[in-house]
This record gives structure tokens, sequence and C-alpha cells, in this order.
């Protein structure tokens, strides 16, 4: 079961990494980007960008821990994007939950 578990992170990780890669790709299609467009893409890739975060932090890595050394491998490589994601980017889980994602859930305790 971990095994399919693991297959099924992967394949979320893939989809939201490919979902954000068409955006990126459909920018080309406008000269310039207009900017009604760009701030809900740019909302839409922080959501989504976020979402990776959390499946890497709560299924992937913990999927992936059986194989030790692999995990070790990983683990190294995903500490390192954190702590250049965190400098660079350091509220990006706030600001999904409370502004972009979340913001009617929170304040209703639903």
């Amino acid at each position: 079961m971990k095994n399919r578990n693991l297959q099924l992170s992967l394949y979320h990780l893939h989809i939201t990494v490919k979902d954000i890669g068409d955006i990126i790709k459909g920018f080309g299609e406008f000269d310039p980007l207009p900017s009604v467009l760009f701030v809900p893409i740019l909302k839409y890739i922080m959501i989504r960008t976020r979402a990776f975060y959390d499946e890497l932090d709560n299924h992937f890595m913990k999927y992936a821990k059986p194989d030790e050394n692999r995990y070790n491998k990983l683990a190294r490589i995903y500490n390192y994007i954190k702590i250049e994601r965190d400098k660079h980017f350091p509220d990006l889980k706030s600001m999904r939950d409370s502004a972009l994602a979340h913001n009617y859930r929170i304040k209703t305790g639903k």
C-alpha cells in the first residue's frame, strides 16, 4: 500500500509541476501579458506551488522513507530547497491560507 501511496503522491507532484509549466508556457502567447491576467495567474501559481510543497511534506517524503538511501538523498535536496524557498518566500503558506485559498474557511472556523 505504501508503494501505491508513493506513486500517487509522485503523480500529484507531476501534475502540479505540469500545470504550472503549462501556465508559464502560455505567457509567451501574449506580448506583453495583459495586467488583467497577471494577478489571477500569479495567485493561482502561488496556490499550486504551496500545494506542491504540502504534497512533498505530508505525503511524498513520508512514503519515501522506507528506502533509507533514497530518502536521505531526497531529504538533503529537499532541505536545501526549503531553506531557499523560506529565504525568498517565507510567508507562502500563510499567504495561501489566509489571503488566497482558505480565507473564508479560516475566518468562519469551518
